[in-house]
């Protein structure tokens, strides 16, 4: 799911660039793994690219390796790695570039998971495409209409399944199941929405590779996968689950966040409390099974978490961002990103980050193996410090 700075109206006018796909890569070296160095010291920027041709962003979703944005009254982009048509527009072919993506609504909600991507509009219809959105769970080049649910609050996608959630009819979630991510016993994929029992009054909800959460009043349940500390429940510890159990120990929360082994959630007094894999902060286990309060963040409105780093903004639309930069090395304290400006809403991929800037550009740094930086080049912006 992606962060917002404040709940606006989706709607606005968009200038839009080259719509054209590039090739595929042909050569690029493997992802390395971070440096060991702690809180390396600053190096000269820039530390980010802007998308090319967007000038009227109003939201931003980024996927495990590629992103897609609203802007110009509805209208959807996407560019970035494409093998599984995550990019909708009839291709596999990977992109530097926005390409344009033929929806039959306008759009007012978007999310971008590992290899699929979902939209949404105002009226509750949902649109999915990529892996998993076609018929028989097979791959979808365009996107295909799922259903409509009213009362539409949040949408987000995971690795071959998504979830949509509703006050009223709660969450539902549709896609692959094989690890109980649709919170059914048998496993079994479906192409239509499945209800998730004991979810009525959900007003948000976060997918990930195999589980997922959502926040009900304002407490926060999890299903689907639960090795690697998804689930803050010990009996469940080494154990999927279709049925969604609570976060224990756990303020009162207002949104929540998943990425592939860890969970983060806004709490209801504006600070961030995560558990799961992955380096909160330096002092932090490395195996979080009980949510754990990161110290330096407070007055947070947004969250991007990612399976190395992540980005918190602030009330101010301050952007500030920790974890594992490639040749920035680890920073264990939030930084803010030089010369980023005011931030709208933020969201993270694998090893890349996008903002929504006050000027509803797009600003994206990190890893651009599969074009995910949308500035027309394969070039990397490893380290924003």
């Amino acid at each position: 799911m992606v962060a917002l700075l404040s709940p606006a109206t989706m709607v606005c006018g968009c200038t839009c660039g080259d719509d054209a796909a590039a090739p595929a890569v042909a050569t690029v070296a493997a992802d390395a793994p971070p440096p060991a160095a702690i809180d390396a010291a600053p190096r000269k920027g820039p530390w980010f690219a802007v998308v090319n041709g967007l000038t009227d962003v109003t939201h931003i979703a980024a996927g495990y390796s590629h992103v897609c944005a609203i802007a110009g009254a509805g209208k959807v982009y996407c560019w970035g790695r494409n093998d599984a048509g995550q990019l909708g527009n009839g291709s596999t072919v990977n992109v530097t570039t926005p390409v344009a993506v033929k929806l039959p609504f306008a759009a007012t909600m978007i999310d971008a998971g590992y290899d699929r991507t979902c939209a949404a509009a105002a009226d509750g219809r949902v649109a999915c495409w990529g892996k998993a959105a076609g018929k028989k769970n097979a791959p979808s080049l365009v996107p295909v209409v799922v259903g409509k649910v009213r009362g539409l609050r949040a949408i987000s996608s995971g690795l071959g399944f998504s979830c949509v959630a509703a006050p009223k009819s709660g969450v539902q979630c549709f896609g692959a199941g094989d690890h109980r991510e649709l919170g059914k016993e048998n496993r079994k994929a479906s192409t239509k929405p499945v209800k998730i029992a004991g979810t009525v009054g959900a007003t948000d909800v976060a997918a990930s590779w195999h589980h997922a959460c959502a926040v009900v009043g304002t407490k926060v349940i999890c299903w689907g996968e639960s090795p690697a500390a998804r689930l803050t429940n010990r009996d469940e510890w080494t154990a999927d689950t279709q049925k969604p159990r609570p976060v224990a120990g756990l303020p009162p929360a207002r949104e929540v966040f998943s990425t592939r082994d860890k969970t983060c959630a806004i709490t209801v007094d504006g600070h961030v409390w995560c558990w799961g894999h992955g380096v909160l902060h330096k002092h932090a286990p490395a195996a979080m099974r009980q949510p754990v309060i990161h110290p330096s963040l407070s007055k947070v409105v947004g969250l991007a978490i990612g399976p190395v780093n992540a980005c918190a903004l602030g009330t101010d639309g301050v952007m500030t961002c920790w974890g594992a930069f490639g040749a920035g090395g680890i920073i264990s304290t939030p930084r803010p990103i030089e010369g980023m400006g005011e931030v709208l809403e933020i969201d993270e991929g694998y090893q890349h980050t996008c903002a929504v800037r006050k000027d509803h550009t797009v600003a994206c740094f990190g890893n651009n193996k599969w074009g995910q930086l949308g500035n027309g080049t394969w070039g990397s912006y490893l380290a924003p410090y």
